[in-house]
This record gives C-alpha cells, sequence and structure tokens, in this order.
C-alpha cells in the first residue's frame, strides 16, 4: 500500500513539474533609492502593505499600494537593487490575517 501511495505522488509531482513554462518578460530595475522614491513620489503615492524573504533569506519582496487610487507595485529586492516584478490596479487587502513580526 505504501508502494502505491508514494508511486502515486511521485506521478502527480512528475505531472505538475511537467505542466510548468517558463516566461519572459521585461523586469525594470534600479537602486533601492530610486525604485523606493518613484512609488512614494506624489506620481504614484504607493505605501509598502506587505513584505516577505525568500527561503535562502537573500531575496526581499514587497507589496506597494495606493488606497485611493488602487494601483499596486510588486518589487523585488536584492542587495542594493530594485525590480519591479508587477504593477496594476484594483488592488484590495484578502484578509486581516498577519504573519510573523
Amino acid at each position: 500500500m505504501k508502494t502505491f501511495l508514494l508511486a502515486a505522488i511521485l506521478g502527480m509531482i512528475s505531472a505538475v513539474a511537467h505542466t510548468q513554462t517558463t516566461a519572459s518578460k521585461p523586469v525594470v530595475c534600479g537602486t533601492v533609492t530610486e525604485v523606493v522614491g518613484e512609488l512614494r513620489s506624489e506620481q504614484y503615492n504607493e505605501q509598502p502593505i506587505w513584505h516577505g524573504m525568500d527561503t535562502l533569506g537573500t531575496t526581499q519582496y514587497v507589496v506597494f499600494t495606493n488606497v485611493k487610487s488602487l494601483t499596486w507595485t510588486l518589487v523585488q529586492f536584492d542587495n542594493n537593487t530594485a525590480c519591479i516584478l508587477g504593477t496594476g490596479s484594483r488592488s484590495r487587502i484578502l484578509s486581516g490575517v498577519q504573519t510573523g513580526g
């Protein structure tokens, strides 16, 4: 029975890994000071609302939003460089649950 379950799990993992694709898209990068300064400027007025780290603890991710215009920006920080991974509109908070400290 354990052998069957292990085979089934490995088959599912293989199927998921096989369906993954790689995308290539433009990413805008600059110094942390430049990128954060632009996002917090009068033009965008976005403020950080979420922060997370990768599993290695070397790369940080931050979501900036403007609560009035509902715009958002996802930024990846690595040492002194910040890269904008995505932007959009109609942002909303899904829950009030907070993790970490």
